[in-house]
C-alpha cells in the first residue's frame, strides 16, 4: 500500500501530509510546487472563472485573476462552504455558467491531488493505492449523510482526475470533459474530522498527567471545538498516551470570513474613497488586510483609518466570541459529573481546563480574552490555561504554523487511527502515578 495522503480542505487554503506506509510523517510542499504566496505548504481555495468564461483558475492563479478582473463571471474565494449544502451541489455555479459546483470542486481537489503528488515525486499508480483522507468539520445532523456522500464522490473524482493534465489553469470546456467520466467512491476506513485530528497533534501534556483540555482550531470558515481528556502516564508505565474524546466534536460557521466581513464593513462606511475600482480592490485583499489588522493593531485603507479596537467593540464580533465561549461551556457542562469526579479526587486531581487555540485565528486578541476566563464547575473552578501550539521536532512544515497544519498532520497520524478503533478502557488511577 501507498500510505496515507491526509488533505485539510479548508475554507482559505488547502495542505496535506504524507505517512509513509512505515509510519513517517511528511508535510507536503504543496505551495511551493504551485507557486502559492502564503508559504512553501499552502494553496488557496479560491476559484475563478473570467468574464468570457472560458478559463477556470484555481488556488494562487484565481487570487491574481480576481485581483486583475472587474467582472469575472465567477469568483469563490472559498468554496469549501458549498459542501454546507451538498443538495445544491449538482447546481450551476452561476446562472448560465454551464459548469457546476461539484464539477469546480473535483476540479479544485485534483489541483491539490497533483500538487501533492509532484511534492511527494510519487506516480500515478502509487497515487492510486495511498489512503486519502479529505478533512471536514462536523456537518450539521441534517446534511451530514449527504456531505458525506458528496465529498465521496470528490475525493474519487479528483483521483481520477490529478494526472490527467495540470490544473492550475484549465478551460471551462476541458474541465467538463475530464469530469463526464464519474469516478466510483472507495469505502472510507477513516474519517477525519477537524476538531479530532487538530485535537490528536497538538494535545501535548507532560508525564504522569490526566487532564481535561479542549482544541479551538478557528479556521476561515468554521471554529472547530473538541473536548478531551487527556492521559499520558509515567515512563515506567506499559499504558501508552491516549487521548479520550468528552462527547461529539462540534464546528460553529462563524470565523475568520465572518471577521473579514466586518472589517469589509467598517471601512466602507469610513470610506474617503468610494470609487468601484478601490472599493473592489479592498474587497479582493480584505483577508489579508484583516491579517495585518490583528497583527499591527492598524490599517489604512480607501483613505481611513481602521484600529482593532473598532473591530472588537462590533456587535457581530462581539457575537462571535460570545458564541465560541458559550460552545466550549456547553460542552464543559455536558460532562460535569465526570469533570466533578476528578475534581474531587485525593490525588491528581483537576485544577484547570487547557485550551489549545489553533487555526489561523488561533491568537485574536479579543477572542481569546472571551475563551480564558474560569469557568465553575459542579460548586468548583477550573481556570483556563490558553496555549498556542509549539514548533513540532523532526517535520518540516515549509513556513506554515503547526497550527494551521494541525488537521493534516492529525489526520495522517497513527494516533488518529488508534483514537477512531480503540474503545477507551476502563481505567483506574492509582495512589502516586497514572
Amino acid at each position: 500500500m501507498g500510505g496515507v495522503l491526509c488533505i485539510d480542505f479548508g475554507t482559505s487554503a488547502i495542505r496535506a501530509v504524507r505517512r509513509s506506509p512505515r509510519g513517517k510523517l511528511e508535510a507536503l510542499a504543496i505551495g511551493n510546487v504551485t507557486k502559492s504566496r502564503l508559504d512553501d505548504a499552502s494553496i488557496r481555495s479560491e476559484v475563478h472563472i473570467d468574464e468570457d468564461r472560458r478559463y477556470v483558475r484555481y488556488g494562487e492563479r484565481a487570487f491574481v485573476a480576481r485581483k486583475d478582473s472587474r467582472t469575472p463571471a465567477l469568483y469563490e474565494a472559498s468554496p469549501k462552504l458549498w459542501l454546507k449544502e451538498p443538495g445544491r451541489l449538482r447546481d450551476e455555479a452561476a446562472p448560465g455558467l454551464g459548469v457546476t459546483r461539484e464539477q469546480l470542486l473535483a476540479g479544485l481537489l485534483a489541483y491539490a491531488l497533483r500538487a501533492a503528488a509532484e511534492a511527494d515525486e510519487i506516480g500515478e499508480s502509487t497515487l492510486k493505492s495511498v489512503d486519502i483522507r479529505i478533512a471536514h468539520p462536523v456537518w450539521p445532523a441534517q446534511v451530514k449523510t449527504a456531505a458525506d456522500a458528496s465529498l465521496d464522490r470528490l475525493c474519487a473524482q479528483a483521483r481520477q482526475m490529478a494526472f490527467q493534465r495540470e490544473w492550475g489553469t484549465v478551460t471551462v470546456t476541458s474541465l467538463l470533459e475530464h469530469v463526464q467520466a464519474s469516478a466510483k467512491p472507495r469505502c472510507r476506513a477513516v474519517d477525519v474530522i477537524e476538531p479530532l485530528a487538530a485535537a490528536v497533534d497538538l494535545l501535548e501534556g507532560a508525564e504522569n498527567e490526566d487532564r481535561i483540555c479542549a482544541v479551538i482550531d478557528v479556521g476561515a470558515g468554521t471554529t472547530d471545538i473538541g473536548l478531551f481528556r487527556s492521559l499520558v502516564p509515567d515512563g515506567m508505565s506499559q499504558v501508552h498516551r491516549k487521548l479520550y474524546p468528552l462527547g461529539p466534536q462540534v464546528s460553529l460557521f462563524k470565523a475568520g470570513n465572518a471577521l473579514d466581513a466586518i472589517v469589509l464593513e467598517l471601512l466602507e462606511a469610513r470610506a474617503k474613497r468610494r470609487d468601484a475600482v478601490a472599493l473592489a480592490d479592498v474587497s479582493a485583499r480584505i483577508r489579508g488586510i484583516k491579517e495585518t489588522l490583528l497583527k499591527t493593531g492598524l490599517v489604512q485603507e480607501l483613505g481611513c483609518d481602521l484600529r482593532v479596537e473598532d473591530l472588537q467593540s462590533h456587535e457581530n464580533a462581539k457575537s462571535i466570541a460570545t458564541e465560541i465561549r458559550a460552545e466550549l461551556l456547553r460542552l464543559v457542562q455536558a460532562n460535569e459529573r465526570a469533570i466533578k469526579g476528578m475534581l474531587d479526587r485525593p490525588h491528581h486531581s483537576l485544577r484547570r481546563l487547557d485550551v489549545v487555540m489553533a487555526g489561523g485565528g488561533g491568537g485574536i486578541g479579543f477572542l481569546q480574552q472571551a475563551i480564558r476566563e474560569r469557568i465553575q464547575v459542579a460548586g468548583k473552578f477550573l481556570e483556563v490555561e490558553l496555549a498556542t501550539p509549539r514548533e513540532r521536532a523532526g517535520i518540516k512544515l515549509h513556513g506554515a504554523a503547526r497550527g494551521r497544519m494541525a488537521v493534516a498532520l492529525g489526520g495522517a497520524s497513527v494516533e488518529y487511527d488508534a483514537l477512531v478503533h480503540e474503545q477507551p478502557p476502563v481505567t483506574t488511577i492509582r495512589r502516586g502515578s497514572l
